[in-house]
């Protein structure tokens, strides 16, 4: 088998691995479990679903049993707009009650975050795992458009630059980004640290 990964425009490397008999017979294993698993699994039990970081790239996030069970834990009354054809049913009031317990929730987490970034900090800025990973607070500088790019694209490349307007550095082509860089439009933004897991060096 081989895992082709992609790298910067143009460029490509093979990861490739043989896989024996023994392991073959895992892999079957494997798959069959989690098969009986997605089969089995409901939004109250969910079995041997599991969250982690790979949940971003799951296109069925919302008929995921492990998401919908974390979310009920949460919001346990989410069970009672349920109808009896299964489709969910909200009234006006219903949605403002879960919306205003929803700004709670956040607020309570963003207490917790908060913590825990205080806890790596006194710890000198990063915590190890068991795992070979690190628990990090750091920030990363993007760049960021300055006032006055607007007027200068259109200036410049007219109805061109309709499609880039939205502020966001990536939409804009070459000549439009060496164009700001040149009337100094072009800056790094200097967010506030946050945590982030990552691998260790």
């Amino acid at each position: 088998v081989e895992m082709l990964r992609l790298g910067p425009p143009g460029t490509w490397g093979r990861d490739a691995y043989d896989i024996t008999a023994e392991e073959m017979a895992t892999i079957r294993a494997t798959l069959k479990a989690v098969a009986a698993s997605v089969k089995a699994g409901t939004p109250t039990d969910p079995g041997a679903f599991e969250l982690g970081p790979h949940c971003k790239y799951c296109p069925a996030l919302r008929l995921c049993p492990a998401q919908t069970a974390m979310v009920r834990a949460m919001e346990p009354t989410l069970v009672s707009y349920a109808g009896d054809d299964g489709v969910t049913k909200f009234s006006g009031d219903d949605l403002a009650e879960v919306f205003l317990r929803l700004q709670r929730y956040e607020a309570a987490l963003k207490v917790v975050r908060s913590q825990l970034e205080t806890i790596v900090e006194n710890a000198g800025g990063e915590l190890a795992t068991s795992d070979g990973k690190v628990l990090r607070l750091a920030s990363e500088p993007r760049r960021q458009l300055r006032d006055g790019h607007v007027p200068l694209l259109l200036e410049r490349f007219g109805a061109d630059c309709h499609g880039a307007l939205s502020a966001s550095v990536s939409k804009l082509s070459t000549p439009m980004l060496a164009t700001l860089n040149e009337a100094g439009l072009v800056g790094l933004s200097d967010p506030k640290p946050s945590l982030k897991l990552v691998k260790a060096r």
